[in-house]
């Protein structure tokens, strides 16, 4: 196991269920590319070589909130000492020897529920593994965006029903939606799993 850094559960308190994304990893020797998953750190860019789809979208030279929301990104890393001029409205939430962590105001949660009402309703997962995320979804929920990148491997059960497959959101980040037949008429248990 990796000896703990005095950085690691400060940024770990600030992403709750969130993800980081690095500003520019050159700039942290100190840091493997796979270091903050080693601390159970979710980091949403993985390696290089496999860069999540719903990333591919995205215009780092923007930084542009929204965007960066909607791919599930909650925070930036950043190098100390440094401010990116293309950061401005992100929230400066840590500022350390090792780092800088800003944070998206824009971002709710990886999982967000749309009601019928029009209301959008941010979501935790009650139970969280690699491959498995169980979800409670409130009554008048119509639907439910999950910024995981999409992979037709990707299963969900609603309830009691039965195994099916979640679309690929629309808005080209390749991120997931679940659309109910109808409105949820009782608080009910989502559970996604990935199936290699």
């Amino acid at each position: 196991p990796y000896a703990s850094q005095p950085w690691v559960e400060a940024v770990k308190a600030h992403l709750g269920n969130g993800s980081l994304f690095f500003y520019d990893r050159s700039n942290f020797d100190y840091m493997q590319l796979n270091t903050p998953s080693a601390y159970g750190i979710r980091q949403c860019q993985g390696y290089e070589s496999i860069k999540p789809k719903r990333l591919f979208p995205l215009r780092p030279l923007f930084f542009d909130p929204e965007d960066f929301a909607l791919a599930g990104v909650s925070h930036v890393l950043a190098p100390p000492g440094v401010y990116p001029e293309v950061l401005k409205g992100w929230e400066k939430v840590m500022d350390a020897e090792e780092l800088v962590l800003y944070a998206n105001p824009a971002f709710k949660s990886i999982f967000v529920a749309h009601l019928a009402s029009g209301e959008s309703v941010p979501l935790y997962a009650e139970v969280q593994t690699a491959n498995r995320r169980t979800i409670m979804l409130p009554k008048g929920t119509v639907s439910v965006d999950i910024a995981e990148s999409y992979h037709r491997n990707w299963r969900y059960l609603l309830g009691e029903g039965e195994s099916a497959l979640p679309s690929m959101a629309p808005d080209g980040y390749y991120a997931m939606r679940i659309v109910m037949e109808e409105a949820l008429t009782q608080k009910t248990k989502l559970v996604l799993s990935f199936r290699p």
